[in-house]
């Protein structure tokens, strides 16, 4: 029986609020405001009308973004004229809006810029990144043509076009966790197209905007690989999309682990099931992992169907589902486990001598401020090198509450309430994960991937901040933004956390969890109007 090709309603819905909601943002906030978004534009005009890559591996020669001669004569134009520069970090400036204000400036660019003041940018610190974000905002940048504002406004609405491939893609990593549960896809889906900081984020000049449905994409090919096993179809994806990854951003190269585990995990579980059917053991029914081994034709009901009905898995160990038969001896399991223990202490070794720049003199600090990022000090312990910096301010107030280069954010009292709502969310997925194990199991390898995935990826970005930290110790580099790599999990985290619900109440209690979302995203976009236009 051939599957539906057609949008499931639920995610249609969801992909035309975020149509909705990323316009509103894009047009809500004035040009060039958003995070470094003059430099990023600069990047992109710098491609597309000089016709060569700026991409430096040395910041000699480079200019401070904020720096005119950094950015194009046509920029620094309407820094000027269009009353841009004295918008940024001045929150009590509002825009320059009125016929007359678009009169002045359009009479100065008429007068002073052609294409020469579009190229003769000297280049700032956007040029280090790597090209490929740039090389595909600059399509849209040159179809727009016109003025700069014109050219700007469609790289951001370009920007709102990854975010539903991002909302696209949490549906389908949801329903590779979850199975076939539309609910749940919702909900994952919904808390993802809802979320404030990205939807601030993403809608603006950024590599971030590509950056984010790309590792999306990464995350949902792991699981797959993991759980149905690794197809070269999906392999070759995944390995196609990671390098695409590393060519729009930097912190992309955490992906590299989690994308090798994902796949030696598939491949380990497709041995096992095909040693288990040349043995003559049966693989488990409806399987792709039980086709790659033995050849035979799935029978009806296949594991995702169980999963969606909610029918238990065969009994037995996670290992022995996978392999389709008995569980493995004894010693062998003792001995996969020491290989994976010398592999977890490989990949931490390495990334603290990534992070303290091969000084191994520093290791211990590296190890005393990742201890002291989410954990009290220990008696002993060195305080730890940068301002103070911790897990509330990247999980809580950056990801959640902090928008438009930082300039305006939730209140205290609301953020205190988000806290406490994740920590009830996260009792909420223990029970879950802890009720519904026998379901989970037959999950379980795209589970375990996704763990780790994100593990690796925060672990990568903790070691970037500390080598960045030793050499200038005022900038604490993690961020909220830089967790949206990750935003997909943090929708399949609240999906399962709603699953924990009783029968009862879960109706309600997943509508009041979707009335939250919604207000959460209302209130941000409310705070931002009000920054530029009350």
């Amino acid at each position: 029986m051939r599957r539906s090709r057609r949008i499931p309603r639920p995610l249609l819905v969801l992909l035309l609020v975020t149509l909705v909601a990323g316009l509103a943002w894009t047009y809500a906030v004035p040009a060039l405001q958003g995070a470094d978004e003059s430099a990023h534009f600069g990047y992109v005009q710098k491609i597309a009308d000089a016709g060569e890559i700026p991409w430096r591996h040395s910041e000699t020669g480079l200019l401070q973004a904020a720096y005119p001669p950094s950015v194009s004569t046509e920029q620094w134009t309407a820094w000027l004229w269009a009353g841009l520069e004295p918008l940024r970090g001045n929150v009590a400036a509002r825009p320059l809006w009125t016929r007359e204000d678009e009169r002045i400036w359009r009479a100065v660019d008429d007068r002073t810029v052609g294409h020469d003041q579009k190229i003769d940018a000297i280049g700032n610190n956007a040029w280090l990144n790597p090209p490929l974000y740039y090389l595909t905002a600059a399509v849209p940048y040159k179809i727009a043509g016109g003025t700069l504002f014109d050219r700007l406004y469609a790289m951001r609405v370009y920007g709102v076009l990854l975010l539903m491939a991002t909302v696209a893609l949490t549906w389908l990593l949801a329903g590779e966790v979850f199975g076939r549960r539309r609910e749940l896809q919702t909900v994952a889906t919904a808390a993802v197209a809802l979320q404030p900081v990205l939807l601030d984020v993403t809608t603006r000049v950024t590599p971030d905007a590509l950056l984010v449905p790309l590792c999306a994409g990464a995350l949902y090919l792991m699981a797959v690989i993991a759980q149905r096993g690794p197809g070269w179809r999906q392999v070759l994806a995944l390995v196609a999309v990671v390098v695409a990854a590393g060519f729009t951003q930097g912190r992309a190269l955490g992906l590299v682990a989690p994308a090798v585990f994902a796949m030696g995990v598939g491949w380990w579980r497709w041995r096992r099931g095909a040693t288990a059917t040349a043995d003559g053991a049966s693989p488990p029914s409806g399987s792709r992992l039980a086709a790659a081994a033995g050849g035979a034709s799935s029978p009806s009901g296949s594991r995702l169907a169980a999963a969606a009905g909610g029918a238990s898995p065969p009994s037995g160990s996670r290992l022995a589902a996978a392999a389709g038969g008995a569980s493995p001896p004894r010693g062998s399991r003792l001995a996969a486990a020491a290989g994976w223990a010398v592999a977890v202490v490989v990949v931490l070794v390495v990334v603290a001598v990534y992070a303290t720049r091969l000084r191994f003199g520093e290791l211990t600090g590296f190890w005393s401020y990742l201890w002291q990022f989410y954990l009290p000090k220990l008696p002993g312990m060195s305080a730890p090198v940068g301002p103070e910096w911790g897990a509330q301010q990247v999980y809580l107030d950056r990801f959640f509450g902090t928008f438009v280069q930082f300039e305006v954010g939730f209140p205290r009292d609301l953020l205190n309430l988000v806290r406490d709502l994740i920590w009830v969310g996260l009792v909420l997925l223990a029970v879950a994960a802890w009720r519904r194990r026998r379901l989970l199991a037959g999950h379980a390898a795209a589970v375990l991937v996704l763990l780790v995935a994100a593990a690796l990826v925060i672990l990568s970005l903790h070691a970037a901040a500390f080598r960045s930290l030793l050499v200038n110790p005022a900038d604490p580099v993690i961020t909220g933004r830089y967790l949206l790599m990750l935003v997909p999990l943090y929708g399949v985290a609240i999906a399962g956390a709603a699953s924990a619900l009783p029968g009862r109440i879960r109706a309600a209690g997943t509508g009041a969890l979707l009335a939250g979302l919604v207000l959460l995203q209302l209130s941000a976009f409310g705070i931002v109007v009000a920054r530029f236009y009350a």
